[in-house]
């Protein structure tokens, strides 16, 4: 019988042949060797087994007669060199099929043909002397993939971020043309004038009425709000659709990406200067505005207005204040490559940690603590003081942040902050989650939700369609970003994303079950308490605040009716004031005074415990709204019975230019 390695054609054979290469025989008397299976080869004869191949390799088929057969399995790629078979695991932005090796990736050939050439993926890039390095590009179409080292529309550097010195990107590195340079040139020069027009058109008087010029500046701040936060939302890192890219690209001018429209061509192709340059551009508005000042108190017939040339800086920043958010929030948005290193999000070609980088994070840390933070601080105490400062008639320092109130309804004159506050916490998912679109899309879907809930609840606007359209505005940008989920890969089972998707829904459960318990205890303290849920007596928690005293209204109502009469009423308002006019009310305002007048008279019929029983009646909802009408009576048409006020409100006469005889 032949032994193992060996076979034996027939019985009446009087020798036994070894079995040849690539076959073997593991046991005795056989009369065939069988091949080598899949994964191992046999490159001597005569053999019992055959020759495993390394780990996460294996052959095209049977039968493989040596080491060279083996080849790595798909999504791995063979890092040995010749006659050395190392399998490293793919990398991410890299195609392996079966087979691939190094070097094919490098030249672009393989024996075998080209189904078995490995690839770089599009939307990613690695440099030929280093092909396994894999970067992911900032923009997909900006790298074809294909062979290392390939770039489209003549880009050039680590990711195929920029292009060669005295050219700029638009639709392929093109040349800078004295076009170019004229039209930004011109540029600068049109938006130092626009600036100095700025101070008259910004400046206008203040009443708490809306005007037409008024409604059409509202309405065009809101659009520049709306746009810079579609900016914003543009740069998350979700896979848009090309369509909305395209859009995503256009809307990014407004959070001041300048890239795409030639700005290399005169700030020159060193990024960190770029940026720095776009940082500067905010405190150079201030400073123009400043030397305006400065230059018009050599001509005082002209001479500017300190507190309107301080209101004019504040609407130049709060304008921009979306866009410098973003700006200096820019080099805090790193994104990590398959290979572990980290770019900025907006400047792909900038290495986080690099020396430019870190030239970029100083111009962005000083623009955020000083323009952002600052400026957000001095509004924020501007909001608190503005009411006070109205009340004591230290109407110039009012006038000094109109910019922050004039668009607003005068009891929801802190409306300002709020607004500031959006465009900035837009930014921020994608500053901590840059490498997480699920995350950015949660927390901005979030954010934008409590902006309109914000909204709906305290209809800020003076003009009623305004309201309605900045409500809808925002819930369509809500939309547009709940939406981008469906581009979003699906979770994995665990990772940041999955870790945060847990914590996130059971935040949102304790939520739910913590206002489902606040509804219980609402319905037995009603039990308990046994009064109109809403009413008077309820508890403070129940009706959100204290609720109005009806002695102290029913007393204020009746001791200063009497000062609501045709005299005060005819008396200068600062409605009048502000049309320029000290006569009294005119034929328009008449029916509203007499009815004014009618109600006085009927207050001064009721005794006061008739009254104050009538007003204990009252819903809470509806004795705050007698105590708002008591309070904008006080600062608009009785200023002078400040003691008549129950509220808070900033008061219209603050903003005439003519003061208010006492």
């Amino acid at each position: 019988a032949s032994p193992p390695g060996k076979s034996q054609s027939s019985g009446a054979s009087l020798a036994c042949e070894p079995c040849a290469k690539g076959l073997f025989q593991d046991q005795p008397g056989q009369l065939r060797c069988k091949r080598c299976e899949v994964g191992t080869y046999q490159d001597e004869e005569g053999s019992p087994t055959c020759k495993q191949c390394p780990l996460n390799s294996r052959t095209l088929a049977l039968g493989s007669v040596e080491f060279g057969d083996c080849g790595c399995e798909e999504n791995y790629i063979n890092v040995g060199s010749e006659g050395n078979l190392t399998c490293a695991v793919c990398q991410v932005g890299l195609s392996c099929p079966f087979m691939g090796t190094e070097k094919s990736l490098e030249n672009g050939f393989h024996p075998l043909g080209e189904g078995y050439t490995p690839k770089v993926l599009k939307g990613y890039y690695s440099k030929k002397d280093s092909p396994l390095e894999v970067y992911k590009c900032g923009r997909v179409f900006q790298c074809p993939g294909g062979l290392p080292d390939t770039c489209a529309g003549g880009l050039t550097g680590t990711p195929c971020a920029e292009c060669p010195p005295g050219q700029t990107y638009s639709d392929g590195c093109q040349e800078c043309e004295l076009w170019r340079q004229f039209a930004w040139v011109f540029s600068a020069f049109f938006g130092f004038f626009i600036l100095t027009m700025s101070y008259y058109l910004m400046t206008s008087k203040v009443t708490a009425k809306a005007s037409v010029l008024f409604t059409t500046t509202c309405a065009f701040g809101m659009l520049v709000s709306l746009l810079q936060s579609i900016g914003i939302i543009g740069g998350m890192t979700v896979e848009f659709p090309i369509n909305i890219k395209g859009i995503f690209s256009f809307m990014s001018i407004f959070v001041l990406d300048l890239e795409s429209f030639g700005f290399a061509c005169v700030a020159g192709a060193n990024t960190p200067l770029r940026y720095i340059v776009s940082v500067i551009l905010f405190p150079i508005a201030v400073g123009w505005l400043a030397l305006n000042f400065g230059v018009s108190k050599l001509v005082p017939r002209h001479a500017w207005d300190s507190t309107k040339v301080l209101s004019c800086m504040g609407q130049v920043l709060q304008v921009a204040f979306s866009t410098m958010s973003a700006v200096a929030l820019a080099p805090f948005m790193c994104y990590t490559h398959p290979n572990t290193q980290l770019s900025l999000l907006k400047y792909p070609n900038i290495l986080c940690g690099s020396d430019d980088h870190a030239l970029m994070l100083a111009g962005g840390s000083l623009l955020l603590v000083i323009g952002v933070f600052g400026f957000l601080a001095v509004c924020t105490y501007a909001a608190f003081r503005v009411p006070s400062w109205s009340a004591t008639e230290q109407h110039k320092y009012v006038r000094c942040f109109r910019f922050l109130v004039f668009r607003f309804r005068l009891d929801s004159w802190w409306f300002g902050v709020p607004l500031l506050m959006r465009g900035p916490l837009i930014s921020l998912p994608i500053v901590f989650a840059t490498d997480y679109a699920g995350i950015q899309t949660v927390w901005v879907t979030v954010i934008l939700l409590s902006f309109l809930a914000c909204q709906a609840l305290a209809w800020p606007w003076k003009v009623p369609l305004l309201n309605a359209l900045d409500c809808w505005m925002s819930f369509c940008i809500m939309v547009l970003v709940a939406g981008s989920a469906l581009y979003l890969e699906p979770v994995e089972e665990e990772g940041v994303t999955a870790a945060f998707v847990s914590a996130f829904s059971t935040g949102v459960m304790v939520l739910i079950f913590s206002s489902i318990g606040l509804m219980i205890l609402m319905a037995l303290s009603g039990l308990v308490r046994r009064a109109a849920l809403g009413g008077g007596e309820e508890y403070a928690f129940i009706n959100l605040g204290r609720t109005p005293d009806s002695e102290q209204v029913s007393v204020k109502l009746k001791v200063r009716r009497t000062r609501i009469n045709r005299r005060t009423l005819k008396s200068p308002t600062p409605w009048s004031l502000a049309k320029g006019c000290n006569s009294p009310v005119t034929a328009t305002a008449a029916p509203s005074a007499a009815a004014v007048e009618e109600m006085a008279e009927l207050l001064g019929q009721m005794e006061l415990p008739e009254l104050e029983k009538a007003l204990d009646t009252l819903a809470v909802f509806d004795t705050r709204r007698i105590t708002s009408f008591m309070t904008m009576l006080s600062a608009e048409v009785l200023y002078e019975q400040a003691d008549f006020k129950y509220g808070t409100r900033v008061s219209s006469q603050s903003f005439s230019q003519i003061p208010v005889k006492k």
